[in-house]
């Protein structure tokens, strides 16, 4: 069995970071966002360990496996092309339950299911037997490699305050380090396109949970930020229980050898350690009236998500120390 610790939510709700700390212990490889990988490796996009993917030996292995257990570079494309029309939140319905599939739906989402057993067998392989962290996000994505028999997975529903990721999607517009020959900076939208898309999400998510039960943990940022060594430590009890064998030794940072993530935030190309720290410049710098459109958008997911923070209060209490493990938005 292949083990697959998958990070769902929203967008910058902490899954990089979480990623990165996770990836600090020695027996796991993080990959970053699979499910755009392929779009990134014909880009030839940087790798976070700043190596063109086409060149990055780790990702050369990964292609060379799986091309020999199956197939060609067409059938990656092909793969690529089916993944773009099923990752949406309107597919989530089909991809969770037989009971609203197709015919045609069900072979094409097996066939699929196939391509990427193949292809997270050879990541598998060429970590050395590595526990896998997919930080995709995607619940739909996460919903499609549940189905797959051949994996051992566990979620961790990782989410944010719904106007801390509306003012960080609609002010803080980075340049994307992987994008060495042009300027490419992260997108933003408006607010209230955020305030929908993070409750399509949440509920989307929620479906995970339910057909998951008992292999999903929900994880606040709020919590992370404050303190990161206690969220590994019930990550790593968590998955244990799941039969997953142990993270390793934590070592400073992650090692470039394991670090081979593509998408997501920036901080997967810094080389120094990052230093974890709360962010709530949302609450002083938002405007009124993007904060009242957000909680009203977002009001029952967002009461759920406090109620989640009071819960995590009230099992270990929150400090005001930060640990050697930087926010969701560097």
């Amino acid at each position: 069995m292949i083990p697959v610790l998958y990070i769902v939510g929203n967008e910058r709700s902490g899954s990089t970071l979480l990623e990165r700390l996770l990836a600090r212990h020695r027996d796991v490889v993080a990959i970053g966002e699979q499910r755009g990988v392929l779009n990134e490796m014909r880009q030839n996009l940087l790798c976070s360990c700043g190596t063109p993917l086409q060149m990055c030996k780790f990702w050369h292995g990964v292609q060379t496996r799986a091309e020999n257990a199956n197939g060609s570079r067409s059938d990656r494309d092909r793969m690529m092309r089916r993944l773009q029309d099923i990752d949406r939140i309107r597919r989530m319905p089909a991809i969770s339950s037989r009971f609203f599939r197709s015919t045609k739906f069900s072979s094409v989402l097996d066939d699929l299911r196939s391509e990427l057993a193949i292809w997270y067998t050879a990541i598998h392989e060429e970590s050395g037997g590595r526990i896998i962290v997919d930080s995709s996000k995607s619940p739909m994505y996460g919903a499609l490699l549940g189905g797959i028999p051949a994996f051992k997975i566990a979620y961790v529903h990782l989410e944010r305050d719904s106007r801390a990721v509306a003012f960080s999607l609609n002010t803080r517009a980075k340049r994307l380090p992987e994008y060495t020959e042009r300027l490419q900076l992260m997108d933003t939208f408006n607010p209230a396109f955020i305030a929908k898309n993070w409750s399509k999400t949440y509920a989307c998510s929620m479906l995970v949970r339910h057909a998951h039960p008992r292999n999903v943990l929900e994880i606040s940022y709020e919590r992370l930020a404050h303190n990161p060594d206690a969220v590994i430590s019930q990550i790593r009890l968590f998955i244990q229980e799941l039969g997953f064998h142990d993270l390793g030794i934590a070592e400073r940072d992650a090692a470039l050898s394991r670090y081979h993530s593509v998408g997501g935030n920036p901080i997967r190309f810094d080389r120094s350690i990052p230093i974890v720290r709360p962010d709530y410049e949302w609450s002083g710098s938002m405007r009124w009236r993007d904060r009242a459109i957000v909680t009203i958008l977002t009001f029952p997911f967002l009461l759920r998500h406090h109620w989640l923070i009071r819960q995590e209060r009230a099992i270990v209490p929150i400090t005001d120390k930060f640990t050697n493990s930087a926010t969701a938005d560097n």
